[in-house]
């Protein structure tokens, strides 16, 4: 395991990356526009010197160059030997300025939910080709992806001089948060999981999960401390829809997994998946029977934003398989006065953490979740959990639904179902008295056009809940 952040290198789709090369290719990115081309303020940021075979350099010079003042040029009778390949037939080398970086980023960070820090200082100007000294030509030309562009910009982030980072939080229940974590707690984090799933150098990981969020960043780091072979593809309800290599190791959310499972194709490759782990959602039973019968190992993982992704995971099949999650060995559990989860943790998380998960603990160290204490309706002072509602109703619904609750006069809180686009809701109302108990029966069933969802695909609680007042 590297813990060094400065000796670390990324294994990107089979080419290494160097922390040198990932902060020269995220200087280049704020540059582009949507067809991979400089933003607008910039293109006369280069000097085409095609006549007299000069190559302007901004400051500070690439390395084995003399050490000319910025605003001067560099005299070349043979092609630019600092960036042999990243000329044009005419000499022309594109080196953005430290300025137009700057003001790069910062426009485009107006267009992005996550901010990123401006250059680094001492970075080094980047070259960009020139084919006909016309028209800017990226490095790397995979990099007009939305998606690795903004992973090259988390490297950026990832190898600056701060030892912190900023995320933020899925907003499952509320607003989404913004947190400030320590990028050595995040790799301690990702040393913990790679060395319970023994993944090792050279293991192909696949990143398939929304960067924004901490769930994605982590696959990244894990990738960066232990060496893993990292294959990238945009998060899409079907991830392995053009994966043909073999997998060692990936991440999913719920959804994904099962997408994965309705398509032949995808599912075999699935099933060449050595170790998989799902997180970010609840798994219900039927998606879990189905996991049940793939070869390689599946957990379902425990965790949150503030403990870094997960600090303990669930066998969904196998002979291990069980209904509880087991903790990293480092972390200890107990239970609060009102018998939510309290974590210490102290590899991922300074304090004490006191979780809304209501949970129960076992002599063996494992624990179950029941829900969240902010998902609990008091009803005419009986206490109902949504979640556990939720299970309940799960074998006779059979499209998207939620419970919440609104304001009641007489209950102080009354149960609501939410359905998705199911017109006939009598069936459902008739099965409702033989599944639930008197107090967890809704006292109102709404059909709506969908239910809402955060970006981690989790049910959002507070929009469902303003949901059942119209």
């Amino acid at each position: 395991m590297e813990l060094d952040r400065n000796k670390q290198t990324l294994l990107l789709d089979g080419k290494r990356y160097s922390k040198e090369e990932i902060l020269a290719l995220s200087a280049w990115i704020p540059l582009l526009g949507k067809e991979g081309c400089p933003t607008g303020g910039v293109v006369d940021e280069y000097i085409n010197h095609s006549k007299s075979n000069n190559c302007y350099h901004q400051p500070p010079p690439p390395s084995g160059t003399p050490p000319f003042q910025g605003g001067e040029s560099l005299q070349h009778t043979t092609p630019c030997m600092s960036f042999p390949s990243l000329q044009c037939a005419n000499r022309c080398c594109y080196f953005p300025s430290s300025r137009s970086i700057s003001s790069a980023k910062q426009s485009q960070s107006r267009r992005q939910e996550s901010s990123f820090e401006a250059t680094p200082s001492g970075q080094q100007d980047i070259p960009v080709e020139k084919d006909s000294c016309s028209s800017a030509v990226c490095p790397e030309p995979y990099l007009d992806s939305p998606f690795l562009r903004d992973l090259f910009l988390f490297l950026a982030d990832w190898f600056d001089d701060s030892p912190t980072l900023e995320v933020q939080t899925s907003g499952s229940t509320g607003v989404p948060k913004r947190l400030i974590v320590r990028k050595e707690q995040m790799m301690q984090s990702a040393r913990l999981t790679c060395g319970f799933l023994r993944l090792e150098a050279g293991d192909k990981a696949l990143l398939c999960m929304p960067l924004q969020y901490i769930a994605g960043k982590m696959v990244v780091v894990r990738a960066l401390v232990a060496g893993l072979h990292l294959i990238v593809r945009p998060p899409s309800g079907h991830p392995l829809a053009d994966v043909e290599t073999p997998l060692r190791f990936a991440a999913m959310v719920p959804l994904q997994v099962y997408n994965t499972l309705q398509n032949p194709r995808e599912k075999e490759r699935l099933c060449r998946t050595d170790i998989l782990i799902i997180g970010g959602g609840a798994i219900d039973a039927a998606l879990e029977t189905e996991i049940r019968n793939l070869p390689g190992e599946v957990y379902s993982t425990y965790g949150m934003t503030e403990t870094l992704s997960h600090i303990a995971l669930r066998r969904l099949n196998g002979p291990e398989s069980s209904s509880h999650y087991r903790p990293f060995s480092s972390v200890r559990l107990s239970l609060s006065a009102e018998d939510t989860l309290v974590i210490d943790a102290p590899l991922v998380c300074d304090e004490r953490l006191v979780t809304n998960d209501v949970a129960k603990l076992y002599p063996d160290g494992t624990f179950t979740i029941l829900g969240r204490k902010d998902n609990i309706i008091n009803t005419g002072g009986i206490k109902v959990q949504a979640e556990v509602v939720e299970d309940a109703l799960r074998p006779v619904i059979p499209v998207p639904y939620a419970i919440t609750s609104r304001p009641d006069a007489r209950l102080g809180e009354a149960v609501v179902l939410l359905v998705e686009k199911m017109e006939n809701l009598e069936e459902i109302r008739r099965q409702i008295p033989l599944l639930l108990t008197k107090y967890q029966q809704p006292k109102y069933v709404y059909a709506v056009e969908s239910i809402p969802l955060t970006g981690t695909g989790k049910i959002d609680r507070a929009a469902c809940r303003q949901l059942s007042l119209r």
